[in-house]
């Protein structure tokens, strides 16, 4: 019996001393510039006519933008409005406009 709660304390004793291993490792800030992820989501409108789930980045990105350059953001964000209504060519039509101006 002695051998085996030795057995159980240094299995204890081993977990205590390893632990959960190191921290984590933090993950760097996204340095991608907000127009860029902007158009890189117009793009995939473009060439599907589709919206969706693309909506929530180009929102935020604008609001990026906004914080540097807020007339620009002002202009994107009235496109902005019209692309979420918008479908096929129309949706297209209006984020090729979006793209260039960024």
């Amino acid at each position: 019996m002695s051998s085996l709660l030795r057995l159980a304390l240094f299995g204890i004793l081993v977990s205590a001393v390893l632990g959960c291993g190191p921290g984590s490792t933090p993950v760097p800030e996204n340095t991608t510039p907000p127009a860029e992820l902007i158009r890189k989501d117009l793009q995939y409108i473009v060439d599907s006519g589709q919206v969706g789930s693309e909506m929530m980045t180009i929102q935020s990105n604008i609001t990026r933008i906004g914080e540097e350059d807020p007339d620009k953001a002002a202009k994107l964000q009235e496109d902005y409005n019209q692309l979420e209504k918008a479908r096929g060519n129309q949706a297209r039509s209006i984020a090729k406009k979006m793209m260039e101006k960024l």
